[in-house]
Formats: C-alpha cells, sequence, structure tokens
C-alpha cells in the first residue's frame, strides 16, 4: 500500500525540490523519471486491483469489500496523520 504514494511523492519532490544534491540519479533525465513513475505506478494499482478482483471469476464482495474498505481508510488516516504532524512542526 504504500508503494501507491511512492512514485507520485518521487515526482513531486523532484518538482518542488529540484535543487537538493541527490546521492542517486535517474538516467535519461526528467522525462525518463517520469516515464519510469507512471509505468511502476500502473503496475503497483494493477496489482492492488487484481488482489481484489480475479477476471473471469465472480466479484466476491464478502472479501473484495472488507479490502477496499481498509486500503481507503488506511489512505485517509496516513493523509490525516501527515496533516496533523505538519500542523505541529509549524507551531
Amino acid at each position: 500500500l504504500p508503494y501507491l504514494m511512492l512514485f507520485p511523492a518521487f515526482l513531486k519532490l523532484r518538482k518542488i525540490d529540484a535543487n537538493v544534491e541527490r546521492p542517486y540519479r535517474v538516467p535519461g533525465g526528467k522525462v525518463f523519471a517520469w516515464i519510469l513513475a507512471i509505468v511502476c505506478e500502473i503496475f503497483i494499482l494493477q496489482a492492488v486491483i487484481f488482489f481484489v478482483y480475479v477476471p473471469g471469476t465472480p466479484m466476491d464482495w464478502s472479501f473484495a469489500g472488507p479490502v477496499l474498505i481498509g486500503v481507503v481508510l488506511t489512505l485517509i488516516v496516513g493523509e490525516i496523520l501527515m496533516a496533523v504532524s505538519k500542523k505541529h512542526k509549524t507551531a
């Protein structure tokens, strides 16, 4: 689940902190970094979808429902914790 936000965070940090010294550089520059991030994000999303739904079989909501609710709640709680943490840092 953390990998869902990893690649968008990578792209955001490359944009907002572009001048920061980094120990590793992606070969190919910004364009290749964007391509890699998008492709990786697609694979992670696909893995999450196929964990919940298997193509060719009927949807089992007794399994998929709690998993989807857990994923959404985890993302929401993570965002809330980050917002609270940011608020306390500035105070």
